[in-house]
């Protein structure tokens, strides 16, 4: 009966997730990395979403609560995701590996 209905099956977050990872995956083939910039016009909500992954990988590394799971951080680092834009930043100006 519920599907019948159309029943979402999945909560918001979840599809908010869904979401926001294929335009991360789009992202990616059209620039062959995720260094989505702070202020992107083509998808601002892209841009804010992974500066929201950032903070909350921040909060569990501090031993907050955060809705970014273990399962969610390894789905983004196999993407390539850079958790510290500024150590990326640092890194790639002065070439340390």
């Amino acid at each position: 009966l519920l599907n019948d209905l159309n029943f979402p099956w999945t909560t918001r977050s979840e599809q908010l997730w869904e979401r926001r990872i294929s335009e991360l995956r789009e992202f990616k083939e059209q620039h062959n990395h995720v260094m989505v910039p702070r202020n992107y016009p083509e998808k601002p909500q892209l841009s804010a979403w992974v500066a929201t992954q950032r903070k909350n990988y921040n909060r569990r590394q501090a031993g907050k609560t955060s809705p970014l799971t273990m399962k969610r951080i390894k789905e983004l680092e196999d993407m390539g995701f850079v958790w510290s834009y500024w150590d990326f930043n640092f890194n790639e100006r002065f070439n340390i590996n």
